[in-house]
Formats: structure tokens, sequence, C-alpha cells
């Protein structure tokens, strides 16, 4: 089941399985268990006053009360702590998969693949583009397609998707400011990637025709890196060199500002991005993104099919949709919001279990005195608050002490979280809630058996 919620290939040295060191572990720990808490309730009995236990004139033995409710309100305790990691888990998996990234991944599909060109980089260039161009029209003819876009970077790709640190030159500025280590990630794309992607155009234009092997080198950046970079200036026309000058790799003049894009999901923030024409700059690993009007998946084939059709030496890594790729960077937040949610209805089925078996018992212990208190006008009313009063207490003093608990431990899961406090209140008293009605439906059925005891029966005995 583990397994099934990953959905990348795991390392090697990453295993899921139950090997046998595990089974035997976890048998042992069941068998001891079984034993140990087996023993504890033979040893309580064997040290019963039998004086005591003939003045309560019950059916049997009181001696181990405290200790069965000493272990309801660990359990619930326990519950209370699971409940508050699972939620916490999951909101910080919801608020990270809705968070905005800047350009739409719905209906995307993404083909990776590789060419290989030897030769000059602007002859490389050029061969390159052409069989992307090639490639992105026969694309393009698909039924189906709106838009069809090509880069060598992608957000939430996995690969060549984290900003990194880069000498960046900006053309007339002074020597102190003349070198800038900035956070940056730059991507050599195709006409009409961004527009594929929907990432919004703010200023200037996009890349179009005009943008070929012999015409000046063009650059597009993002709104933070001319927020950063051209604080008080107009940053198109502006002159910008990433690296160090040289032939290959002149100065780029600025022809376009694009909104920001997220390249992970919990990427707190937003850097610098630098797009580039892949006319301009050979690009041999590429992702052929395509815009369907439907559900992408159902070209997933016919893409695959495309594109090694178009050269049979291309080799395709995968073909699979953006809002998967997007899940592939999320898995283990979300695995572990799954594993906590196991954990804790699990929990949560403990403690209910507990508080219904403790009290059952309890009726049962207090049948007697049930009889004589009805004999003597106590109403069911009364009978049944008795009861569910019992059960509450031991669920409030569980959900005080799970909450100090909670709130000591939350700062150890809260490198995990993102868009969430560790100690956020609405997560706490929805979890405490949660208990309290658990505990009620718990308490009821013991509670309802007692309230409808004959106090006749009381009678009769006497």
């Amino acid at each position: 089941m583990l397994l099934a919620l990953i959905p990348v290939q795991l390392p090697f040295w990453m295993r899921i399985e139950v090997d046998a060191p595990a089974l035997l572990f976890s048998l042992a720990v069941a068998a001891l268990t079984s034993l140990l808490f087996g023993l504890a309730p033979a040893l309580i009995a064997s040290r019963v006053n039998l004086n005591d236990a003939l003045r309560e004139g019950t059916k049997g033995s009181s001696g181990g009360a405290k200790a069965r409710s000493i272990l309801v309100v660990a359990q619930i305790a326990l519950c209370l702590l699971l409940l508050v990691g699972a939620g916490l888990m999951m909101q910080t998996f919801l608020r990270l998969q809705r968070r905005d990234k800047g350009f739409n991944p719905d209906n995307v599909l993404v083909a990776r693949a590789t060419n290989f060109h030897n030769g000059p980089r602007a002859e490389r260039a050029t061969a390159l583009a052409s069989h992307h161009e090639r490639v992105s029209a026969l694309l393009r003819a698909l039924p189906g397609v709106t838009g069809v876009g090509v880069t060598n970077t992608l957000p939430f790709a996995r690969v060549q998707a984290e900003r990194g640190k880069a000498e960046l030159t900006i053309k007339g500025r002074s020597s102190e400011e003349l070198k800038q280590q900035v956070p940056l990630a730059g991507a050599d794309v195709s006409a009409g990637y961004l527009e594929t992607m929907q990432i919004p155009l703010v200023r200037g234009r996009l890349f179009d025709a005009r943008d070929t092997r012999d015409s000046p080198m063009t650059v597009i950046i993002n709104e933070r890196a001319a927020q950063t970079l051209f604080p008080h200036r107009d940053p198109i026309g502006q002159e910008i060199l990433l690296g160090s000058l040289s032939k290959d790799n002149p100065y780029c003049t600025v022809v376009g500002v694009v909104g920001n894009v997220r390249h992970q999901a919990d990427e707190n923030d937003i850097g610098m991005e630098l797009y580039y024409p892949y006319t301009q700059w050979p690009v041999k690993n590429v992702y052929y993104v395509i815009r369907a009007g439907g559900n992408p998946a159902n070209l997933l084939q016919t893409v695959r099919q495309t594109v090694s059709a178009a050269d049979p030496k291309t080799a395709i890594v995968f073909v699979k949709t953006m809002e998967e790729m997007i899940g592939e960077t999320l898995w283990q937040r979300r695995l572990w919001g799954v594993m906590f949610a196991v954990f804790a209805v699990v929990a949560l089925l403990l403690a209910a279990v507990g508080i219904y078996g403790l009290l059952s018992y309890s009726v049962s212990q207090r049948t007697r005195e049930i009889e004589v208190r009805m004999a003597m006008g106590a109403q069911t009313g009364n009978v049944l608050r008795m009861v569910l009063t019992q059960g509450l207490m031991l669920a409030l003093g569980g959900i005080v002490i799970g909450l100090v608990a909670a709130l000591a431990l939350s700062r150890f899961i809260g490198s995990l979280l993102y868009g969430v406090r560790s100690s956020a209140p609405f997560t706490y008293a929805g979890v405490a809630l949660l208990l309290v009605i658990v505990a009620l439906v718990a308490c009821f059925i013991p509670a309802r058996r007692a309230a409808k005891t004959d106090p006749m029966l009381a009678l009769r005995h006497d």
C-alpha cells in the first residue's frame, strides 16, 4: 500500500518491504504486549482486599478501575497526537498542491526527449532548433492540441529545477554593481513556450520569428529579476550577461518581462528567471510541452509515437501530464500525511473501543448500585448523565494531556510543514472536538444500557 502511494522510482538503497527481521520484531512486540497487558490485571486482582470487595457488594473487584482509566486516558492522548500530526500534514499537502505556481498546469502533457548533434554552438543551435520546430509542427497538427512549446528546463521536473547561484553582469553598471551573485534559473525556450504554459507577459514582447541565429542575442526576464536588477529603470533594452563574456556567450538584450514561476511547490522566495530563445542556443535535452483542449492523458501514446517518428534517434525519457510531475514532487508530504492519517484512524478506533469497553465493564460492575439508585427514585436521565459524565471526564483528561504533548512535540515536524503553523489553533480545536464526539458515541451505548436497568431487581434481591 505504501509503494502504491509513491509515484516515483525509489533509489536502490531505499526499500519498502516486509523482511524477516521486521516481521519477527513485530511478532515479538505483539506477543510481549499481550503477555504484559494480560499479566497486569492478574497482578492487580491478586492484591484485592476481600473485606473491601465484600463491603462494595459488587460482582467483582474495582481494584483495577484506576489502571483501566489511566490506559484509556493515555489512548486518547496518543490518539490526539496522531490526529494533530495528520491534520497538519494533510493541510500542508493541500496548500502546496493549490499554491499559485505562476503558470497553468491544467491539460498540459510533457514529453522529455534527448537529441545529439556535434559542431560549434551556432550550428548546433540551428540544427537542433530545426529539429524541434519540425517535431513541434507535427504535435500542433494532432487533434485536440491547442499549443506546443519547447524548453530545456521545466518547473517541477525534479531535475534542473533548482535555482542556483551564478555570476550575472549588467552592462553599464558601476564596478561595485557589476557582478551579482543571485539565485536564478535559466531556460532556453521556443517561441510559443511561454504562451503554452500560460505565463503572463508583463512588459515588452515574447520570442518570435525575429529571434534567429543571426539576429542580436535576446533574453526575457521575470518580474523578480526586473525588480532586483532594474529597480528604478525600464528593463527593456538593457543588456545582461550570465557567466563570463566570450564569443559563444555575449551580452543579451532584454526584450520582455513575464510573470514569476515557482520551480518547486515549497519554494518560499521567488528567484530570478532568464529565458533565452533556443534558436540562439543549442538545446539537446528538451521538454515538449503540449496543451490539450481536453484530458491530456488521451494524447499520451500519440505524442510518444509522433516524437519517435520525427527522428528514430531521439531518446524519449518519459511522457506524462504536468499534474503528474507536480504530484511527484509532493509525494513525500502526501505519504507522510497518509501515514499519519492511517495511524490516527487506528488510534481513534482503539480509543473509542477503550472508552466503550471500560464503561461497559464499569456498568456491569455497578449494576447493583444502579438498581438501588433507581429503586430509590433516580430517573433514567440521572443514570444516563452519570455514565456519560464518567466517560467524558476520561476523554477530557486525555484531550488535555494530548494537547499539551502535541504543543510540546509539534516543533519536531515544523520542518515538514508549509503554510501551516505547528500550533494551528483550528486544527487542535477540531481534533479535540472530534475526540469528544467519538467519546460521546462510545459512552452512549453503555449509558443507555445502564439507564434501562430494572429497579424491581433491587427490591427482589432485598
